[in-house]
């Protein structure tokens, strides 16, 4: 029932309200106590047909917001709805999808909120060091491999050495923490990414570079798969192999760019691309 408090203006029939003050005093207490249990909304609770309460339990792919927050999880959920805006979170917009394409399109979305909208975030569902794996994070020392064949250009040497560097800190060293490593290793990925797909666009066939981009991409949406199910154990072994496959690609795909402007590719099979 909703209470209001009623005040009583004080003057010449102060003694005669003495009785209505004290009520009313009552009132605003009581009011006040209701009211920060109206406002709070704790738990989200439905009535079945036998109107028994229920309390509906949700995990973290099912509140995005809290997600991005690291918890696996949750009981109690607050709701300001004046300050609430769900079309302000992308991956909030986007409906449950369990086909192929529609993971596909959730991770490259995902990753792209997470750079401009939660660059600390380590992308995970869960907290502290079970997050970390010699596997799932120091396979990322893998990505200095493509340096091997830049035929000793220093700068981009450089850049794969940092790409690695990147990826050990951010998903092992800090892998159970919010880090700006997390943020700096996907945007120095997503350039890598670029910068190899661009280039070679201009020297390799466009089937062998969809096919050199699609492989680790798959990779890719097999760990994120991991963590709708919220299977650790499964996402360590899938970015295990994202850090395997991820690095044999840019590593042919560097090769490329170098030799097929020259007809030097030499190796086995891979003239073939250019």
């Amino acid at each position: 029932m909703k209470l209001r408090s009623q005040r009583v203006i004080g003057g010449p029939f102060d003694e005669q309200h003495s009785t209505s003050e004290c009520s009313v005093s009552s009132s605003t207490s009581t009011s006040t106590t209701s009211s920060n249990y109206r406002r709070r909304r704790n738990t989200i609770q439905f009535k079945n047909l036998n109107d028994t309460t229920t309390t509906k339990q949700q995990h973290y792919h099912q509140v995005p917001e809290l997600r991005r927050a690291g918890s696996s999880t949750i009981s109690t959920v607050d709701i300001d709805e004046d300050d609430y805006d769900e079309s302000t979170i992308l991956s909030d917009t986007l409906p449950e999808l369990t086909s192929a394409g529609g993971v596909f399109y959730r991770t490259i979305l995902t990753q792209f909120e997470a750079v401009f909208m939660n660059f600390y975030w380590n992308g995970l569902p869960w907290d502290g060091y079970q997050c970390r794996s010699a596997k799932a994070g120091l396979t990322g020392a893998f990505f200095a491999l493509p340096m091997l064949f830049c035929n000793q250009n220093r700068y981009e040497q450089a850049w794969w050495v940092l790409q690695a560097t990147t990826s050990v800190l951010a998903d092992y060293f800090y892998i159970h923490t919010r880090s700006a490593w997390h943020g700096i290793d996907r945007i120095v990925a997503q350039l890598s990414l670029l910068g190899l797909v661009v280039r070679a666009y201009f020297f390799v066939k466009l089937w062998a570079v969809a096919m050199l981009v699609s492989l680790p991409v798959c990779c890719f949406t097999l760990a994120t798969r991991a963590k709708d199910h919220n299977d650790i154990s499964r996402w360590h072994w899938c970015h295990c192999l994202w850090h395997i496959v991820a690095p044999i690609g840019c590593m042919i795909g560097v090769y490329l760019t170098y030799n097929c402007p020259h007809g030097t590719a030499e190796v086995f099979g891979l003239d073939t691309f250019c």
